[in-house]
């Protein structure tokens, strides 16, 4: 049965640009694997969960674009999230540590977002996971390598929003990259996302009446464009998915 990881994870990694990006509003009247199906689409973007399996944990990097040279500078924190049983009703799985990092647990049984959640200290892409396990699932301790999936020769056109201009994002996703989530954030949080399935460089089209409901009053909107690699692995008899996304995010001036 295909599951779908729902992109929460973007609504968390966005929220720490959406302040930059305020202003006053007017007052108003995750072995690599190759996913096959076309994207599903949501409010926020999602990627599939392909095949059985028990649970996803999530490790994400996020870059910021330096406005004076183009480059990418990477936050010295990563934010790890998991679900165990399924993404909609979840399991325990007792408590759950991220490079030796307590996770928070979520116990809410009719929210989507059941999801133990936390962060730690980047130090390099090889995550420990530890669980003490739940009825449902064994304990277990398991290190997960996968590298990061990246982007370059990411182009946003035009350089200035307005309300007639639409919106082309370009990139290019590295190989094994399963697939991509384009989001594009204005300052009061109001937002639209889509997904892109595999690597190699892609062109997504936001239209001028997409745009236009993010731009009105705000002097600026963010483009995340987030990579995710996933892997499949057999940990303590169990089926979980390791999901390793990097956020691009970068800010556009709107008018």
């Amino acid at each position: 049965m295909t599951k779908t990881l729902i992109s929460a994870i973007s609504i968390a990694c966005l929220a720490l640009f959406s302040v930059s990006c305020k202003k006053e509003k007017k007052e108003e009247t995750p072995t690599p694997v190759v996913n096959t199906p076309n994207p599903i689409e949501s409010m926020f973007g999602t990627v599939a969960l392909p095949g059985a399996h028990d649970g996803a944990l999530y490790s994400i990097i996020q870059f910021s674009e330096n406005s004076f040279d183009g480059s990418w500078e990477q936050y010295g924190v990563k934010s790890g999230f998991a679900w165990f049983g399924n993404s909609t009703k979840t399991e325990d799985a007792g408590d759950l540590s991220f490079n030796d990092n307590e996770l928070f647990s979520v116990s809410d049984p009719s929210s989507p977002f059941n999801w133990y959640f936390g962060s730690s200290d980047y130090s390099a892409a090889s995550d420990l996971w530890v669980a003490t396990g739940g009825p449902k699932h064994p304990a277990f301790s398991t290190t997960d390598n996968t590298a990061y999936p990246e982007v370059t020769n990411l182009v946003t056109t035009p350089s200035i929003l307005t309300e007639t201009s639409g919106l082309t994002v370009t990139y290019t996703a590295a190989s094994g990259s399963t697939g991509t989530i384009i989001t594009v954030l204005n300052g009061y949080g109001e937002r639209i996302s889509t997904s892109e399935m595999g690597s190699g460089t892609k062109t997504i089209k936001f239209s001028a009446a997409q745009i236009k409901e993010l731009v009105d009053d705000s002097p600026s909107i963010i483009v995340q464009v987030m990579p995710v690699k996933m892997t499949l692995k057999n940990v303590a008899a169990k089926k979980y998915y390791f999901v390793k996304q990097a956020a691009y995010n970068r800010e556009i001036e709107a008018r």
